[in-house]
């Protein structure tokens, strides 16, 4: 089996900060789970990594990246 290769590519989306100024509380109770506090969603752009990757060492960066094939055939993240 061979690795697919793939293009490079920076990822637009949102991610939910909590507001300055706003707390965050977290409450149990019988498996649920909720949370209080203001969030808003902010753009960000995520970027691909892996052209830089000898950069990126547990030393300098806390982390590496390696290759490796995934023996998942089809990835839906909609549902």
């Amino acid at each position: 089996m061979s690795a697919a290769v793939l293009k490079p590519r920076d990822v637009h989306t949102t991610v939910k900060y909590l507001c300055e100024g706003s707390t965050n509380e977290r409450y149990f109770s019988n498996g649920i789970e909720v949370n209080i506090g203001k969030y808003e969603d902010v753009p960000v752009v995520i970027k691909d990594a892996r052209p830089a990757r000898s950069q990126y060492t547990l030393d300098t960066a806390g982390f590496t990246l390696v290759e490796h094939i995934s023996k998942v055939k089809v990835i839906s993240f909609h549902r």
